[in-house]
């Protein structure tokens, strides 16, 4: 009878145990994070005077009943770019509609004489309201990133030739992009992996085989 009364006593407290948890979960520790970490933007690639990077935001947590906001931050210690003049400024609060998980903000980004010799840099967080707290480290921060100078990208394929400020911008010209791909996206199983690495290599030998390209001081550029 000891042992049924004993193991009885556990099991109650195992229960309280985990809806305790169960309810700090869905209170208190709803955490925020970016389903992208970095945003690269370039202004030569197009002739727009502002270019949109649009940004998306989880939570989790059990879906709320009813809108709930959230709020982004600047993270001045790594931003050099200023409020007003480089980027329009930050809402003071976002919406997660009811019902929903995710939401969607937009960030718009000026050209401006600075970019022309620089990038522009804007790190992003997230303030701690309503409940909602920063996700894990990896996801908790955005760096979002504009220029007007061509500098050859980190992870420039081979495929694609030598780099030069002239191929760069018919990369540009082929695809429609605003912004070079990330290296995930030339990363083997990456959905973008074949059309960057097949269609776009084409498309760029197939350009200069049919055109003379020639550098600001009238030289052909090589392949």
């Amino acid at each position: 009878m000891k042992k049924i009364i004993i193991l009885n006593i556990i099991l109650m407290f195992a229960i309280c145990s985990c809806d305790q948890g169960f309810m700090d979960f869905d209170t208190s520790k709803a955490s925020l994070y970016f389903t992208q970490t970095s945003v690269e933007k370039v202004f030569y690639a197009s002739d727009k005077d502002t270019l949109e990077v649009n940004l998306t935001i989880n939570t989790t947590g059990i879906i709320g009943e009813t809108d709930r906001s959230f709020a982004l931050k600047i993270i001045n210690d790594s931003t050099s770019a200023l409020s007003g003049f480089d980027y329009e400024p930050l809402k003071e609060s976002y919406i997660f509609k009811a019902g929903e998980t995710s939401a969607n903000v937009n960030i718009k980004l000026f050209k401006n004489d600075s970019v022309d010799v620089r990038a522009s840099r804007l790190y992003l967080g997230f303030e701690e309201l309503n409940g909602f707290r920063p996700g894990p480290l990896e996801n908790a921060f955005v760096d979002i990133k504009s220029s007007n100078v061509i500098e050859k990208p980190d992870h420039w394929p081979y495929q694609y030739g030598q780099f030069s400020p002239e191929k760069f911008n018919i990369f540009f010209l082929i695809t429609g992009f605003d912004s070079f791909p990330s290296e995930s996206d030339f990363a083997s199983g990456s959905a973008t992996r074949l059309y960057l690495m097949s269609s776009v290599s084409y498309a760029l030998k197939t350009y200069w085989a049919e055109n003379e390209i020639l550098d600001e001081n009238g030289n052909p550029v090589p392949w």
